[in-house]
């Protein structure tokens, strides 16, 4: 398991690793003063470490083999404002990118514009970055759901999952017809699969088990929590 901690002696952050069977944990990348550890995570097959690092008005990948690899610094070919989730594809090719289009009045609440996002989405794009290169492509785009929390399949390179934002709602933005917490691409096909209305449940995040044909989501179940 792979924790973010104090830096050994302090003065900063690091990624530790813990062994779950014996407990034992050791640092494995301690923060630098030009890369800091706000967004980041491991490749599911290789000991690749990819960290997202806003720089100026875009963000940036850093790629680092573990232990000992020197960073590498990914541009994405189109700037992308913001990345929001490091995880990359099984094959450590690609990193995804989801922008929203939509303009919150200033002064809107946050359970507001929660609302307001899932009930009025707007524009929402999704971009693909080249791990190897840097080429980024807009891979799809939907203006009728909220999209986020980019989650590629651990094992299965063409599947992709992301979710469908606006889990909380008002009498003002009602949930809207089409809700459906989680959502699966196959690029193989170039299609959503069809989860039969499977995966309508209000929960905030969703993962996929580690042979990637199960997705696990939490969310809230009178008053406490429910996987």
């Amino acid at each position: 398991m792979a924790l973010l901690a104090e830096a050994p002696g302090g003065g900063g952050s690091a990624i530790w690793c813990t062994d779950l069977l014996t407990g034992d944990a050791a640092p494995v990348f301690t923060s630098q003063a030009e890369i800091s550890l706000t967004g980041w995570a491991f490749s599911p097959q290789s000991n690749l470490l990819h960290i997202i690092e806003p720089v100026g008005d875009h963000a940036e990948i850093v790629q680092i083999a573990i232990p000992d690899g020197a960073p590498r610094r990914i541009v994405p070919s189109v700037p992308v404002p913001a990345i929001g989730f490091a995880e990359c594809t099984a094959d450590d090719r690609y990193i995804f990118a989801h922008v929203s289009l939509k303009e919150i009045p200033e002064g809107t609440s946050e359970t507001e514009a929660l609302a307001m996002r899932g009930a009025e989405p707007g524009r929402n794009l999704m971009y693909r970055i080249n791990l190897e290169n840097g080429v980024t492509e807009l891979v799809f785009e939907a203006d009728d759901w909220w999209m986020g929390h980019c989650n590629p399949n651990p094992v299965h390179i063409n599947l992709f999952m992301c979710c469908q934002e606006g889990f909380v709602w008002t009498e003002r933005y009602p949930c809207p017809a089409n809700f459906q917490r989680q959502r699966v691409y196959d690029f193989a096909t170039a299609k959503w699969l069809d989860l039969e209305g499977a995966m309508k449940s209000r929960g905030t995040h969703e993962h996929w088990s580690f042979h990637g044909r199960r997705i696990y989501s939490h969310g809230w179940s009178y008053g406490g929590h429910a996987i």
